[in-house]
């Protein structure tokens, strides 16, 4: 007799086993589902809101709900067939769990053919192929947003980017101000970014650290005298009216012969290059444009420049 009993017992575990597996499976398919439409939307959404949506192409959108995140496959930017650039693929990490924080991973598409004019540059950065991978993090704490870029591109180097900005008025809208600047960053019209939140942000601090695996060889071969001689004082008189255009200091000025003489130090011996920019006090968007057209903003801000290099002991 107990066999019977024992044997409906375990028939029994089974089919609840089954019935868990069962139910568990379904809840995968209506998470991964609904959180495919749910991405889909917001995506399509903030890319409209910003004017984007004719720039900004993508083939497929898939979302994994395991670490709920959404995933772009072969996105394109401006003309969908030879765009400006192209990505393999661009993952918004947790996104529904940490949203307006992020965690953006993306990988470039080496095979994608590129406009002419994106190809040309890469051409004279002595890149044929572009190959690379970023990781793009931003989170909010309070009034303050901490943003870091790390983006790797074979051939080039490594740049760590790094900023921290206070937000001054309580209606600041982060989706807002995102998609702003995606825009104007897509768009090229990085100046009206001063004119809509000039008073609304401040800059306390900004780290750029550039790691050179080719870039300075690319753009500027060492050559042997006396050609280096004067393609020396042809890349000082190019760097100076950089400077001043970037309005860093004035052609010419005590500062910019130092910011010079930091880059061609680059130069010689290049390896690793900070920039950071550190005020006493946080600066506003519109305080940091004046200084800038004032020809005043390495002082201003506060700005030092470091070189690291291979030949440094």
């Amino acid at each position: 007799m107990g066999f019977p009993f024992s044997w409906l017992l375990s028939k029994k575990m089974k089919w609840i086993a089954l019935s868990i597996v069962c139910c568990f499976f379904v809840v995968f398919l209506a998470v991964k589902a609904l959180g495919t439409y749910y991405s889909k939307k917001i995506i399509d959404e903030r890319l409209q809101h910003a004017g984007l949506g004719s720039l900004v192409h993508y083939k497929t959108l898939s979302f994994s709900p395991f670490t709920l995140t959404p995933t772009l496959e072969s996105v394109t930017l401006g003309n969908e067939y030879y765009p400006w650039l192209a990505f393999r693929s661009i993952s918004f990490k947790w996104l529904p769990l940490i949203y307006p924080d992020l965690q953006v991973d993306f990988q470039f598409d080496s095979h994608k053919s590129l406009a002419r004019g994106s190809q040309q540059i890469l051409s004279k950065l002595g890149i044929q192929t572009l190959k690379g991978s970023g990781l793009f993090t931003s989170n909010k704490i309070g009034k303050q947003l901490t943003s870091k870029l790390t983006l790797t591109i074979e051939q080039v180097g490594t740049l760590d980017w790094m900023s921290r900005l206070d937000l001054l008025t309580n209606t600041l809208s982060l989706q807002e101000f995102r998609s702003d600047l995606l825009a104007s960053m897509a768009l090229r019209q990085m100046s009206a970014m001063p004119i809509i939140y000039g008073d609304s942000i401040a800059f306390d601090k900004i780290s750029i650290r550039f790691h050179d695996t080719g870039l300075m060889h690319h753009l500027f071969p060492l050559q042997k005298s006396p050609e280096q001689k004067r393609n020396q004082t042809n890349i000082i008189a190019t760097l100076d009216k950089t400077i001043d255009e970037l309005g860093l200091a004035k052609a010419g000025s005590h500062t910019s012969q130092r910011i010079v003489h930091q880059l061609l130090s680059f130069w010689h011996h290049p390896d690793t290059l900070t920039l950071v920019m550190a005020p006493s006090k946080a600066l506003s968007l519109k305080e940091v444009m004046l200084l800038s057209q004032n020809k005043q903003l390495y002082d201003g801000a506060k700005l030092s420049m470091t070189t690291q290099s291979a030949a440094t002991p």
